[in-house]
């Protein structure tokens, strides 16, 4: 179905109950499996960039990034995708051409006013999973 993924209320359920964004775009890390198996046929090294969700209560960033990190290991390891990069979206909060600075896609959430970044949630994840080497689950 054409944009699909629009058609989710936001920070609810697709129609195939996956959890959507801040955006409305439905929460799918299979997708990015297969996604990478389409461009594995070009034969060319592979980066993710720009893989993140708006999620101002920081409530489903954890599970986003560790669903999508865990995809991206599977299609290394099981599918032999030559991906040698991931690029998460965004490290500070920033502006979106669509809406503004109305949504959150920052590992660090900034105020606009006072300048201050605060880490997301993800404070606790990102360390843990950087030092085991590993992708563990999300807290």
């Amino acid at each position: 179905m054409p944009n699909y993924g629009f058609a989710c209320r936001p920070n609810g359920k697709s129609a195939d109950g996956r959890p959507s964004s801040d955006m409305r775009w439905e929460v799918y890390a299979e997708g990015l499996i297969k996604a990478l198996k389409s461009m594995a046929v070009y034969e060319r090294a592979l980066y993710v960039t720009e893989n993140g969700i708006a999620n101002e209560k920081d409530a489903i960033r954890s599970d986003f990034m560790a669903n999508h990190i865990k995809a991206l290991e599977r299609a290394l390891n099981e599918d032999k995708i030559d991906a040698r990069g991931y690029f998460h979206w965004a490290l500070t909060d920033n502006y979106e051409w669509a809406k503004g600075f109305k949504m959150k896609f920052g590992l660090f959430a900034a105020n606009l006013k006072t300048k201050e970044r605060k880490m997301q949630k993800l404070r606790l994840y990102v360390p843990s999973t950087i030092s085991h080497g590993d992708i563990i689950e999300a807290a």
